[in-house]
């Protein structure tokens, strides 16, 4: 995602993830072709050693790499970035970039010397109250979601039918969910679309639990909860990684990941318990989804938002959001194609205009102290034409 721009940022995330949903449609093709489950294991773990062969391939991140002061390689990313896409760096664009490069490292190595650089770690996702809130809640939400999508791809064995058709079925809803969101997060926002996917695929596991077995509306109405809740699935990658800070992103990013995946450990054991009673894992799995939508209000809309680079611009992105904007659906007002709300307060103004507006003061205070003391010659001789002042401004 940090190899392209904001604008295809949505399709590239989403087309990650639907990678994982055809593979599991693949799965299950095999499964049913090969029956032998030592076979399976061989057939879907020996092709991953081919991807040794070319992860050369790949550019490195290059925010990534201006944070480690790696500024020659992100020069020549930009070029082979420029090349592909059939563009051409202009040479202004060139001095520039090295020139905000030179500097940036030469700050850089002066942390180094005086033994000021910052290393991150987990616990920099918990400093600060509003960063800490919104952590805890991305990592429940991880968890909820992760626990119900899991869940509900290993109760379509406990569906009536045939496993494999209905495992198909499963990571076939999952591929309609990841076309669905390429348009929904782009019109109604990152938030709307997780809460409303992940609310409506929890109404629906609950309500199958009260379903008798063997209907067809069961089987129906599984598998629009697999797609709520796949759908809100796809959607939590990219929202997560907008909203946590540049510097600790990949740690917050391997950290929810990690929890997230501690809820399926303990699905077994739900499944096991729900011989005794049928319902309770369906009961368990909407009440999670349900939860991780409630609490995914209170996190901000990053649609249209830029980058947050350090922990502080983490720290103050949503701090002054109010209870009123956490059940706003869709994107947030704008008050500029930029993405700058309206709701942040006072913008600081430009140093140039406010030189501007300082020198246009000076000049009419002096132009009224003149004429407070000025005799009728003086006066004759201002008519004769304007007064033409230079003022001289440098842009650092």
């Amino acid at each position: 995602q940090e190899l392209v721009g904001p604008k295809h940022r949505n399709n590239v995330s989403v087309l990650s993830q639907s990678a994982r949903s055809l593979g599991f449609m693949i799965l299950s093709i095999m499964a049913f072709l090969v029956r032998d489950w030592s076979h399976i294991a061989l057939v879907t773990t020996l092709p991953f050693f081919a991807f040794f062969l070319y992860w050369w391939v790949f550019p490195e991140s290059p925010d990534w790499l201006k944070e480690k002061g790696r500024y020659e390689e992100v020069g020549r990313i930009f070029e082979v970035i420029a090349q592909a896409n059939g563009r051409e760096l202009t040479p202004e664009y060139i001095i520039n970039m090295k020139r905000r490069f030179r500097i940036e490292k030469s700050m850089q190595e002066e942390r180094k010397r005086n033994g000021t650089e910052t290393r991150y770690s987990v616990w920099d996702l918990f400093r600060g109250s509003n960063t800490c809130k919104k952590s805890t809640a991305i990592i429940f939400i991880w968890f909820t979601s992760t626990t119900a999508s899991v869940g509900l791809s290993l109760y379509s064995f406990e569906l009536e039918g045939d496993l494999y058709l209905n495992f198909f079925v499963s990571a076939g809803a999952e591929m309609a969910a990841a076309a669905m969101v390429v348009v929904a997060v782009g019109w109604c926002g990152r938030r709307c679309s997780f809460c409303l996917g992940s609310a409506l695929g929890g109404a629906l596991t609950l309500s199958i639990a009260f379903i008798q077995a063997g209907t067809t509306s069961r089987l129906s109405m599984f598998v629009v909860a697999k797609l709520s809740i796949s759908s809100s699935s796809v959607v939590l990658p990219l929202w997560t990684s907008e909203l946590l800070p540049l510097v600790v992103r990949s740690i917050g990013m391997r950290m929810t990941d990690l929890i997230g995946l501690m809820g399926p450990i303990a699905l077994p054991f739900l499944f096991n318990q729900g011989r005794k009673s049928s319902g309770v894992p369906l009961l368990t799995l909407g009440s999670l989804q349900i939860a991780g939508a409630l609490v995914a209000l209170l996190l901000p809309e990053t649609i249209h938002q830029k980058t947050l680079h350090t922990l502080q611009d983490g720290e103050e992105f949503g701090k002054h959001a109010t209870w009123r904007d956490c059940f706003r659906l869709g994107p947030p007002r704008q008050e500029a194609k930029n993405g700058i709300l309206k709701n942040r307060g006072p913008q600081p103004q430009s140093p140039i205009l406010s030189l501007l507006r300082r020198q246009d003061s000076l000049r009419r205070a002096s132009s009224e102290g003149d004429q407070d003391h000025s005799d009728p010659q003086s006066e004759s001789s201002t008519d004769q034409g304007p007064v033409v002042e230079t003022v001289k401004i440098t842009v650092v």
